[in-house]
């Protein structure tokens, strides 16, 4: 006897096709989002996109941030403070032991896993290469600095203006410094050479500046100095790469390396994640001093408004 299809069973058989449905087209996106986590930018408000990016490019490279974030949390979970002494902690991590200021012990983490991910680049790609000898402007506690040696820089000059992070890349770089292969430079690099007001913000936590001042920093006064300076103190005889992680600064920078630029044609990577550094203010002023200077930018990262070139690269084509 065939089955009586009552207007109840009718509705339930109606709303059981409506879920099935629903859930299928809830499933795509879903699907989707988790192999394309990036996707998420699109459902976003983006004001500002560099000049060196596309949504597109932000999506796909959205997964190196993911993976930086996991390679932070292994690092983390790996490593153990070992003592406190005089403001620094002392940490044993899978990279070996390091110093770092006191209160900040996750900067750390997120700077080994940025390194982790050659964030300035290889010696394919416009990096370190063997037997370079590069300044490192924006050294906080040396984390780029180790990097550099094991790619076989010859020599890095380390910049950094930051009296809490001094203190731990000095003690992170003992033995290098003695032999020679690291130089201090206990100052902020600048367009001219002078003393400015430094914006502490953050005991060591890589976020200091001379140009943007955090909430609740603490203001003191730090000398500044020019590459063109620094290279005619220390009589160097080349200089292949400058990296810069300075904050705003970064024109500056470069304003204070025309003599280096016209004599050494040095190979460039800029952090320009965030505000305000102009990654096309920097390629416009590298091509007018040399228009062989070419730009690449590195991945584009997605900060929650703006698209941002994380890195750019400069260097005569």
């Amino acid at each position: 006897m065939a089955a009586t299809i009552t207007p109840a069973r009718t509705l339930t058989l109606r709303l059981l096709k409506t879920f099935v449905w629903g859930g299928g087209v809830l499933l795509v996106p879903l699907t989707a989002l988790y192999f394309f986590p990036g996707l998420s930018i699109l459902a976003g408000k983006v004001k500002d996109t560099s000049p060196y990016c596309t949504t597109g490019k932000a999506v796909t490279d959205a997964q190196l941030r993911l993976q930086q974030d996991k390679d932070t949390k292994v690092l983390r979970a790996a490593s153990k403070k070992i003592k406190s002494e005089n403001g620094l902690d002392l940490w044993e991590t899978p990279q070996g032991t390091w110093w770092l200021p006191s209160g900040n012990d996750d900067i750390l983490f997120v700077l080994l896993a940025q390194q982790d991910r050659n964030i300035y680049g290889t010696a394919e790609t416009g990096g370190v290469r063997p037997g370079d000898v590069v300044f490192d402007a924006g050294a906080h506690v040396g984390t780029y600095v180790r990097k550099a040696l094991k790619a076989g820089a010859a020599k890095v000059i380390a910049i950094e203006p930051s009296p809490d992070a001094l203190d731990a890349l000095r003690r992170n770089l003992e033995k290098e410094i003695a032999d020679g292969r690291v130089i201090i430079v206990p100052k902020g690099v600048w367009d001219k050479d002078e003393t400015l007001v430094f914006y502490s913000n953050g005991a060591g936590a890589a976020g200091d500046s001379f140009v943007t001042k955090g909430v609740g920093a603490k203001e003191i006064r730090i000398p500044v100095t020019t590459v063109d300076l620094i290279a005619a103190e220390l009589k160097l005889d080349k200089i292949d790469l400058i990296k810069a992680d300075v904050k705003g600064a970064s024109e500056r920078m470069l304003h204070g390396s025309v003599k280096t630029i016209a004599a050494n044609h040095p190979r460039f990577v800029i952090s320009t994640e965030e505000e305000p550094e102009d990654p096309k203010a920097l390629a416009d002023f590298l091509a007018s001093q040399d228009k062989r200077y070419h730009a690449r930018g590195g991945p584009c990262l997605y900060t929650g408004d703006a698209i941002r070139s994380d890195t750019m690269f400069f260097g005569i084509q």
